[in-house]
């Protein structure tokens, strides 16, 4: 939880990090509630958004919706009103969170390319391509963090770029990496992916093509369209 006395300090504060939800007060000093609400929906940020406000601030709550706001707390309250507001936004969104990603995440699975999402340090989802591309079961590729599949010359270079992706020093990475099947079978693949969003945390999503497998550049192109890596990236970002 974070605690801002002023509306430029709470603006600054979204720029430096994410918040599963924002608790606004209408009149505060710099930037008012309702002028940082329309801040915070005009960079497309969605976060769930609770104002507290008097009674007679109630006309202007009207604005308040059209710019996005979820709900409205008017003064006095009391903390349980205050909570139970707060966990029914969460429960929402939650739920909202969960029925666009499984659908999204079924999307990816459909593809002709293999495909990961790294975040907070770990796989977080493979699709059944990837799976197939290293002979394993999922939780085998997660477990191992992908990069105990990855050749051992090669692992530094690979953790190095998604590093760099991450911290937002590459918009985006591409590299080339010996690997082995869980059967032992030798494999020259090929990486990129970028930076997303998922769930308001950064993210990266990325394809894999087994180079041994489709060794015609133009079949690559291809399947790098069909997996439609960009779009899926603005519709995970667009979930989160």
């Amino acid at each position: 939880v974070q605690h801002c006395t002023n509306g430029q300090d709470a603006l600054d504060a979204t720029y430096n990090g994410k918040f599963d939800l924002y608790l606004l007060d209408v009149n505060v000093p710099l930037i008012d509630g309702m002028k940082l609400l329309y801040e915070l929906r005009s960079a497309n940020d969605e976060t769930p958004t609770i104002f507290l406000t008097s009674h007679k601030d109630k006309e202007m709550l009207k604005a308040g919706f059209t710019n996005g706001a979820d709900d409205y707390i008017t003064k006095p309250f009391d903390y349980d009103e205050v909570l139970k507001a707060i966990e029914l936004r969460m429960a929402k969104r939650q739920k909202l969170l969960s029925a666009s990603e499984s659908g999204f995440k079924a999307l990816l699975d459909s593809t002709l390319t293999g495909i990961f999402i790294y975040q907070n340090d770990t796989i977080t989802f493979t699709n059944s391509k990837l799976l197939k591309i290293f002979g394993c079961s999922r939780e085998e590729l997660i477990s191992s963090n992908l990069f105990g599949f990855i050749h051992k010359n090669d692992r530094e270079l690979v953790q190095e770029k998604m590093r760099r992706c991450l911290k937002g020093i590459l918009s985006s990475f591409n590299v080339s990496f010996r690997a082995r099947r869980k059967d032992g079978e030798n494999l020259n693949l090929d990486c990129w992916g970028a930076l997303s969003q998922i769930n308001g945390r950064d993210a990266l999503i990325a394809n894999v093509i087994n180079v041994n497998e489709y060794s015609s550049v133009a079949f690559q192109k291809q399947a790098a369209g069909d997996a439609g890596s960009a779009y899926l990236q603005q519709k995970l970002a667009a979930a989160s």
